[in-house]
Formats: C-alpha cells, structure tokens, sequence
C-alpha cells in the first residue's frame, strides 16, 4: 500500500497543468514578514518575454529584497 502511494505522489507532477500563472508584462508582489518582523521583506516575479532557440517562451524573473 505505501509502494503504491509512494508511485503515486511521484508522478502526480507528471500530470499537472504547466501553465505559468502570469502573462507576459504581469507581476506578482508578495510582501514577507514573520513573528515582530512585520515587514521583513518582498519577492517580486515578473513575467517577460523571450526567445529560446528560436522559439517564443516566457521567463518569470524572481526578485528578492530585504528591509
């Protein structure tokens, strides 16, 4: 039973939907605090676009900061 859970939980990603979330010139900003560090820092992903081997892609640059 633990075999056949195992093999499941491993190819579940196999089968998920691959979509990026955001479209080309979208972002994200996410705003990252913890225990009296109320604003401890952000990440920032952006969606551009870009040519890989000459085929059109999207490339999601993650930027993060600290306060």
């Amino acid at each position: 039973m633990r075999l056949l859970l195992l093999c499941l939980l491993c190819t579940t990603p196999a089968f998920a939907d691959l979509r990026l979330a955001l479209g080309v010139g979208e972002s994200f900003t996410y705003r990252v605090g913890f225990s009296i560090f109320s604003n401890a820092g952000e990440i920032k992903i952006t969606a551009t676009p870009e040519t890989d081997d000459k085929q059109p892609c999207i490339l999601a640059v993650t930027t993060t900061s600290t306060r």
